[in-house]
């Protein structure tokens, strides 16, 4: 079977530590990938270049490869072509977790997608621009209360015309 299917992309990586190559900080291997939802801007990459059956991105040994290997041998030379600077997984975690959040994903579906928990999500991946979010906080607070307030209104004419 496939790694990918149009829809979907399991993945099953090996991370390198000082013990040698293990599993990924969330159990995923070859028995239980991590499957990622593909957006249509992804598919349009990957469907050209999908295997058939088997693992999307191999080791020497047809296993699943460290990431961070096929980063530094296929995508970085492509982003660096492409004059975009890349700024480690840790940032790119960052961008994506900040993203998900100003498009209004809460951080218990934001640690699903980046597969690590909701407390890292949130101390560490989510980057606010404090300002920015207390003005949307406050905007959003003035038109609540405000619809508020005129439910309040007509609620108090139809109380006198009763009277």
């Amino acid at each position: 079977s496939s790694s990918y299917d149009g829809k979907f992309l399991r993945i099953a990586h090996a991370v390198s530590d000082h013990t040698g190559l293990g599993t990924t900080k969330m159990g995923e291997d070859e028995i239980t990938p991590g499957v990622v939802p593909v957006i249509p801007l992804l598919k349009q990459f990957l469907d050209p270049i999908a295997p058939n059956r088997g693992y999307f991105f191999k080791n020497s040994r047809g296993g699943p490869i460290d990431l961070t290997n096929i980063f530094d041998r296929e995508i970085r030379p492509k982003l660096e072509g492409a004059e975009l600077s890349w700024k480690g997984w840790y940032g790119f975690r960052r961008g994506a977790a900040t993203i998900l959040h100003d498009i209004g994903i809460p951080p218990e579906i934001a640690c699903l997608v980046l597969r690590n928990s909701e407390e890292v999500v949130k101390r560490h991946y989510i980057k606010l621009d404090r300002e920015m979010h207390k003005r949307k906080a406050m905007a959003r607070l003035g038109r609540a209360v405000g619809k508020q307030w005129e439910a309040f209104g007509k609620q108090s004419e139809r109380q006198q015309s009763a009277m």
